[in-house]
């Protein structure tokens, strides 16, 4: 899927997976694969920052990022440790509680973002909840980019046979709203 998408598009292609996965096809085969289809990065859901290493070893030296996560309630401490070894973007995760529901409180957030500005160069993208062309609007004001993830998933769980039709309007509905909203 990585490849055909590169063959015609140039925006960059980060993986999200579990680690499950990772461990069956092989860490440092996962990594050359993946760089050799066309992939930019990637983010491992369930991957703890301190075991990065057993994935990210196999892609020294290669254009390949490991896209780390910061919540809410990482501690200081982790968070510098994090910071430190962050490339590419930063995963800010935008509230506690599970993916795919709203309920954003955005001025704790945008605290949040200003002080990981403080602390890091690295692009600052937020997800957890990003579902409407308000939200995405509501991220970019402090943030580099939003991360939509259950919003794609339950417009295709929801339209099996059309969402092919539906995604790229939602699509244009966020990327329109950003450009209305300048």
């Amino acid at each position: 899927m990585v490849r055909k998408l590169r063959e015609k598009h140039a925006i960059p292609i980060i993986l999200f997976t579990y680690y499950n996965p990772v461990i069956a096809f092989g860490a440092e085969r996962f990594v050359k694969e993946s760089v050799d289809a066309g992939a930019d990065g990637v983010l491992i859901v369930d991957l703890p920052h301190e075991h990065s290493d057993e994935v990210m070893q196999y892609a020294e030296g290669l254009p390949f990022d490991f896209i780390r996560l910061i919540s809410p309630t990482t501690s200081p401490q982790r968070k510098k440790y994090i910071l430190a070894k962050a490339s590419g973007f930063v995963y800010v995760v935008s509230r506690r509680g599970v993916t795919g529901s709203g309920g954003i409180d955005w001025q704790p957030l945008q605290n949040q973002i200003a002080a990981l500005r403080q602390e890091t160069q690295v692009p600052l993208c937020v997800g957890f909840g990003i579902t409407t062309a308000d939200d995405v609007c509501a991220v970019s004001k402090t943030a580099d980019g939003a991360v939509i993830g259950s919003a794609f998933q339950k417009i295709i769980e929801d339209n099996p046979k059309t969402a092919k039709e539906l995604i790229p309007a939602f699509v244009q509905s966020l990327t329109g709203a950003l450009v209305h909203n300048r």
